[in-house]
């Protein structure tokens, strides 16, 4: 993909800009039902664009994506402040010009590590909004998890744009998956897009979100990650092209097959997909007490041996609740 000034450019950028409108729309939509239900909430929606650019694609003649935000909220209006971070200081000279004129806006040039921080600590308690991610190579994800788990987060999604064969290149060399770098990040509700077939690179979007109230644009090949759909997009983005051959030829055994002790079974991705899907859907809290967050989950009943296991049999469950069921011999 050619890059300009740091900014990558292709004949999918197009696309790309028109699909992150798209999501935009929809997610200012919610959050301003959202302020309109609860008008002691701060009724600002508080946008962050980590790699902002300079605001036009001048290798295929289209907008950057600060501008798209700007159509979108010109689309869907909502008292907002927007926040571009880019690290070029002639890229934030030239956004400083296309975006002469246009109110509720911050350019700050800097490194988004750092920065993006500095203006999360900024927002008042309870705030709503969208941190976008679009890097030319992998995202930060350790400084993603590190502001996830800031306060002024609580209710802050976020968004990123990334090519999963890269992210698969760079955890060949680390020995981190995907799948491990997004658990880090202290959002409940994964919504992720299906990747276009034949494109090599795996582009895609993903959404990270405290609550599940969002549609999950199917029109745009997106699914929630605890669907059938969406983790059959999570393993595609997840696994390599050989990975994913190896794991089909393993479904073709029957489970039983694949374990010969309980604590095998426990680590067999049948049953840590069960798993993450009765987490997800007890939002991660303590099935019994209904206070503590879940960090367990435990069986109702138990499955034949060899037979797969479903939501059904089991609770998510917190170490405190696990610990007096047992002793209870419940």
């Amino acid at each position: 993909m050619p890059v300009l000034n740091g900014i990558g450019q292709s004949a999918a950028t197009i696309g790309k800009q028109e699909t992150l409108k798209y999501i935009l729309m929809q997610h200012l939509a919610v959050v301003r039902q959202i302020l309109v239900k609860y008008p002691r909430t701060p009724q600002v929606y508080n946008y962050i664009d980590a790699n902002a650019g300079c605001g036009y694609n001048a290798l295929v003649e289209c907008v950057g994506s600060p501008l798209v935000f700007m159509e979108a909220v010109d689309k869907v209006p909502v008292s907002h402040y927007a926040r571009f971070v880019e690290i070029k200081r002639e890229n934030v000279e030239q956004l400083r010009w296309v975006l002469d004129g246009r109110n509720h806006n911050e350019i700050i040039c800097g490194n988004n590590k750092k920065v993006v921080p500095e203006i999360v600590r900024q927002f008042p308690p309870n705030s709503y909004g969208l941190l976008y991610s679009d890097p030319n190579g992998v995202p930060d994800f350790d400084m993603l998890a590190k502001v996830s788990r800031m306060p002024q987060m609580a209710k802050i999604d976020i968004l990123l744009r990334f090519s999963a064969t890269s992210v698969k290149r760079k955890g060949s060399q680390t020995g981190e998956r995907l799948i491990e770098h997004l658990k880090k990040i202290n959002k409940r509700h994964w919504i992720l897009q299906s990747v276009e077939k034949g494109d090599p690179w795996q582009w895609t979007f993903l959404l990270l979100l405290n609550s599940d109230c969002l549609n999950p644009m199917r029109n745009l090949g997106c699914y929630y990650g605890r669907t059938e759909e969406g983790q059959r997009i999570l393993e595609i983005l997840n696994y390599t092209k050989e990975e994913l051959q190896t794991r089909e030829q393993l479904r073709l055994f029957d489970v039983d097959q694949l374990y010969h002790t309980y604590s095998e079974y426990l680590a067999t991705p049948q049953f840590r997909a069960v798993r993450e899907r009765v987490m997800e859907e007890a939002r991660w809290t303590c099935q019994r007490c209904g206070v503590r967050a879940a960090t367990q989950v435990h069986h109702l009943r138990y499955p034949e041996w060899g037979d797969v296991d479903v939501p059904e049999n089991l609770i998510a469950i917190c170490e405190w609740c696990h610990y007096d069921i047992h002793k209870e011999g419940q």
